[in-house]
């Protein structure tokens, strides 16, 4: 009877060796398993640290793309107040658009009598006055406006073109503690700026205009040209250019609207 609990017993130990042997290898697996997914684990923080730098990037991005959606809004705005000024003055005018005043009614010394400036070409049209035969009416700098060379290229004026509006923005102005006259001041520089990027980024426009730089320089002058003998002339005057010229304002609103 003992030897046969002996040998039971030594039956059950081996068992029981068996099982811490297999318990052993179940431990490596475990310790193997762990490793695994703190290697994982690691991986994924690296991971989400590059979202995360990624979503950063994409924030900064959005915010830049609001200031110049801002931006374009505000010139639009602009664009559109302008032309509705525009618009009433020409549908409801004055005296000389809104009842044929004396210009406009009567054929008045400039429309009548083809006055001085229309009867004779005046000064500028009659006998090339001093300004129109050496320069006339000063085309504005564009380049120095958007703060850039003759030469640059239309990334570099589209880059300068947005600096500025943020810069003169309006509403920054005021944000900044400015009073109205500065707030109004702003407003002309945008005005001044949007002027400078409708000639500047159109490449045909950007030509003409230049032509026109280049051929001041032969009368002498820096920046002097006849606005009215180009086309870049109905870009970059303003509508009190057309106050007696009915049909020279229909132009200037069927080509800049």
């Amino acid at each position: 009877r003992y030897l046969a609990e002996a040998i039971a017993a030594a039956k059950d130990a081996s068992d029981f060796h068996e099982q811490a042997r297999l318990a052993k290898g179940q431990k490596l697996e475990f310790k193997n398993l762990a490793s695994r997914l703190r290697n994982e684990a690691r991986g994924c923080d690296a991971e989400t640290d590059r979202y995360d730098a990624k979503a950063a990037q994409a924030a900064k991005d959005a915010d830049d793309l609001a200031e110049e959606v801002d931006a374009a809004e505000y010139v639009l705005a602009t664009a559109e107040e302008q032309w509705r000024a525009w618009y009433e003055d020409w549908r409801a005018g004055g005296q000389e658009r809104r009842a044929g005043g004396k210009e406009r009614r009567a054929g008045g010394q400039e429309r009548r009598a083809g006055g001085q400036e229309r009867r004779a070409g005046g000064q500028e049209r009659r006998a090339g006055g001093k300004e129109r035969r050496a320069g006339g009416e000063r085309l504005p700098d564009y380049y120095a406006t958007l703060g850039v060379e003759p030469g640059a290229s239309n990334d570099e004026i589209r880059v300068a073109y947005r600096t500025a509006m943020r810069q003169h923005h309006p509403d920054k102005v005021q944000q900044a503690g400015g009073d109205e006259k500065a707030v109004e001041a702003a407003k002309v520089k945008t005005q001044q700026i949007n002027a400078a990027w409708q000639v500047l980024s159109d490449e045909r426009k950007r030509a003409e205009y230049d032509r026109l730089r280049q051929r001041s320089r032969g009368f002498g002058g820096n920046s002097g040209v006849v606005l009215g003998s180009s086309s870049v002339g109905s870009d970059v005057i303003s509508a009190e250019t057309f106050a007696d010229d009915e049909g020279a304002e229909r132009a200037f609103l069927g080509e800049f609207f």
